[in-house]
């Protein structure tokens, strides 16, 4: 087991400790779970400051980028663009002095170039004349109050700016994305359960607000939730669920609910 992998078990166990509710424990409980299953570790894409791996940690500005790249491809493009992105620059001041078609010909494969070739470079424009690239200011300011400075961002939403302080600055926030809304909503039997809709802000604000009430605030911890919750929904609690397959049948309420209340009481409900 890796050394990164480690500490992420010891992180959790050491939070179940501490733990002080009902689903604080169950999300714990379940994370340690996953861990059985999956590396931490072999499974952080975007680089950062604080990647486990040395050859990833890269300023927040490339987890910028790289955030930006990722949009609508998938894993496989999206690292061969972000690598080639980082081969060929290694600050703003480099990026800034490149154009428009020799950045979209560096991330190609991870389509819509143009277009995110453009909104690189508008972002990085505001990351040096109105941010000087200092990100540390973030972590000075109440998260709410962060998040909305940093959506000033050109080409940063809402989801982006919760990559960015939760990978990007370590703070205790969460990204829902679309495996964290399926996963969270059929682990809590929330009411759309079968279909959530990553389009509903009051699903993701509910989905969010779950977590993000109920976890310590760890920054790491975070990561290490968000982490294994999205594994489980790509390889498991997909669109169409895998519940036979599912090593989390007993803490979940869609499961207990879509088969009748014929299986074991599901351990934990809000």
């Amino acid at each position: 087991m890796k050394q990164s992998d480690s500490l992420a078990v010891e992180t959790v166990e050491n939070a179940i400790q501490n733990s002080s509710g009902v689903i604080e424990s169950k999300i714990l409980d379940i994370a340690r779970k996953l861990l059985d299953t999956y590396s931490y570790s072999e499974f952080q894409t975007y680089p950062r400051p604080s990647h486990p791996e040395v050859s990833k940690q890269k300023d927040i500005y490339f987890t910028m980028v790289a955030i930006l790249i990722s949009l609508r491809t998938t894993l496989e493009h999206e690292q061969e663009a972000v690598n080639a992105f980082l081969t060929q620059f290694s600050s703003p001041e480099d990026v800034m002095g490149s154009t428009p078609e020799e950045i979209a010909e560096l991330i190609r494969v991870a389509g819509m170039p143009d277009k995110k070739a453009n909104a690189i470079l508008n972002a990085t424009k505001y990351v040096i004349e109105v941010l000087d690239n200092d990100w540390e200011q973030f972590r000075e300011m109440p998260l709410d109050q962060a998040r909305e400075e940093i959506m000033k961002i050109p080409g940063v939403g809402q989801k982006s700016a919760d990559c960015l302080l939760e990978l990007g600055l370590d703070l205790p926030t969460i990204v829902i994305d679309v495996n964290m809304l399926r996963v969270v909503s059929r682990l809590f039997g929330l009411e759309w359960a079968k279909n959530p809709d990553l389009a509903s802000a009051s699903q993701l604000a509910e989905a969010k607000k779950i977590i993000e009430d109920n976890l310590q605030k760890d920054g790491f911890l975070y990561q290490i939730v968000h982490t294994m919750f999205l594994l489980h929904g790509k390889n498991i609690c997909k669109s169409t669920p895998k519940c036979d397959k599912c090593q989390l049948r007993e803490y979940c309420l869609y499961y207990k609910n879509s088969n009748g209340g014929m299986i074991q009481q599901a351990l934990f409900e809000l």
